[in-house]
């Protein structure tokens, strides 16, 4: 079982990349 994790609604056009990035990050580290 696995969980799809989506960008696509609630980030806004603004949104800082790194932070975009770290949250990335974040999600394939979980387990």
């Amino acid at each position: 079982p696995g969980h799809i994790f989506n960008l696509g609604h609630g980030v806004p056009p603004n949104a800082k990349l790194e932070c975009i990035e770290s949250l990335v990050k974040t999600v394939r580290e979980f387990k």
